[in-house]
């Protein structure tokens, strides 16, 4: 069944307005910066003009997407140049990862391209739009006030990121809860470890109907969010089930996919951590930043079990930390 948590279109719909209600009147800001990967925390241009010097391009043929904007990578796909919309074009499988800006040129979200399968679940919920053979884009919002995105003289914003995290904003339109305290009122979230830099990540299960997991691969959200000491949002990761990365290359993915054990060091749940259904048992992820990663630990919030070693007899300070 696909009746579930954001496939509702009316409850997706009436969520969106009620974060995005709350975002505008408290004027929210999920963060002052965008970095990517874990480990090498690559700085993201915020604005067009700090894409341009970077060495982003717009993607050629591309028009102004009217909620999140002008499409920017630094390389493109030519098989994927198939019109002259923004839902038609694509970055390479060496450089997925797309950044979109306002025709004034401020940052307005990002999407990443996976190449190979995706798990049918999310597929069919509207969680990826295909592309072509074996292609597929995740895209995510950070805009609550979307109205002047393509307009040049629209007032600018006044975050430097945004204050909202939408799902495919330009579809199944899913809000990510901006704080620890949201998630957990949800009852959908599943609380998992707390990694320095990173925080508290929370779990969505697309096959449940609470916040339990089915432990399947299929029903994993391909976005998972963390929150730090203060309960805010940190961070948000995409899954993807089929390895992203190359021989030679990350591909702008993490350093190394993640054999089965390491994905379950996200989990405090590890007796019972198996994704049925992941037929190479590897997971890729990708991290994106949006607070300075120096300012979040988990080793100083109490006392706190870290072991990311499948035996759970080797310490691991700062990584896979949970309530001893």
């Amino acid at each position: 069944k696909y009746c579930n948590k954001g496939f509702d279109m009316v409850k997706a719909s009436f969520t969106f307005l009620l974060f995005a209600a709350q975002a505008s009147l408290s004027e929210a800001s999920i963060g002052d910066q965008l970095a990517r990967v874990y480990t090498s925390y690559i700085q993201q241009p915020l604005t067009a003009s700090q894409a341009s010097d970077a060495g982003f391009k717009r993607i050629p043929g591309s028009s102004c997407d009217p909620t999140l904007g002008y499409a920017y990578s630094k390389e493109f796909d030519d098989s994927s140049l198939r019109g002259s919309g923004s839902g038609n074009v694509g970055a390479s499988s060496s450089s997925p990862t797309q950044l979109y800006y306002s025709a004034a040129g401020q940052l307005t979200g990002l999407s990443t391209d996976v190449y190979g399968d995706v798990e049918q679940t999310p597929f069919k919920m509207g969680y990826f739009d295909q592309i072509g053979d074996d292609h597929y884009r995740i895209s995510v919002g950070f805009r609550s006030d979307t109205s002047g995105v393509c307009d040049p003289d629209a007032a600018p914003y006044s975050d430097p990121v945004g204050d909202v995290v939408i799902v495919q904003p330009n579809g199944i339109a899913v809000p990510i809860p901006l704080t620890e305290a949201e998630a957990i009122a949800t009852n959908q979230y599943h609380k998992g470890s707390c990694f320095d830099g990173m925080g508290y990540h929370y779990f969505l299960d697309l096959k449940t109907d609470d916040n339990s997991m089915s432990w399947t691969s299929d029903g994993l959200s391909p976005v998972v969010v963390m929150y730090n000491i203060e309960g805010d949002i940190n961070a948000i990761f995409f899954a993807s089930s089929d390895v992203q990365q190359g021989m030679f290359s990350t591909n702008e993915w993490e350093p190394v996919p993640l054999p089965e054990f390491a994905m379950c060091g996200n989990f405090c749940d590890r007796d019972t951590c198996t994704f049925k259904g992941n037929t190479n048992g590897m997971w890729s992820t990708m991290h994106f930043y949006f607070k300075d990663y120096k300012q979040v630990t988990c080793t100083d919030w109490g006392k706190m079990d870290c072991h990311a070693d499948p035996t759970g007899w080797i310490p691991t300070p700062g990584l896979a930390c949970c309530a001893a």
